[in-house]
């Protein structure tokens, strides 16, 4: 196997085992209430839980920043045009917005929704929320990917 093989397999390998990691987080995870008060109490309930569930997220998240710079600098078709270059570039910002939304439901909001204190709570939520919109931005740079690798003579599946 030549280097320019090598680093699109060890990139694979870390979206395959970041992908597995975020389907269990997310499995795990639970639907949100749009009453915080509610969201709160839920979580205060479950703090442990929540805090393995987003440990898992943040770990999986990780996994898709190093997978996009592995893509990124292996010279690989996987990135070769503008657009797929740009996508995982995307790929590891979306990544990181949203670990840091991952890093601040363990440290930040479960040990507020334990105290109760509605409105630091609220505050926190609300820059979760904003950082949570990384989970949008991976979503289109995969598809970006998908779609040129539907176009490529060499894609991974035929047609």
């Amino acid at each position: 196997m030549t280097s320019d093989q090598a680093e699109p397999r060890v990139a694979g390998v870390w979206l395959a085992t970041a992908s597995i990691l975020l389907v269990l987080a997310l499995t795990f995870h639970g639907p949100l209430h749009p009453d915080l008060e509610v969201q709160m109490t839920r979580i205060a309930e479950s703090a442990s839980r929540w805090k393995v569930v987003h440990w898992a997220a943040a770990a999986s998240l990780s996994g898709f920043a190093v997978a996009s710079l592995l893509v990124l600098v292996s010279g690989s078709r996987l990135a070769r045009t503008g657009w797929t270059r740009s996508a995982w570039g995307v790929v590891f910002i979306g990544a990181l917005w949203t670990l840091t939304t991952a890093v601040t439901e363990v440290t930040v909001i479960a040990d507020l929704a334990a105290s109760g204190n509605l409105s630091q709570f609220e505050a926190w939520w609300s820059f979760a929320e904003g950082n949570g919109n990384g989970f949008s931005l991976l979503a289109m740079a995969v598809a970006v990917i998908a779609w040129n690798e539907t176009k490529d003579p060499r894609r991974l599946v035929p047609k």
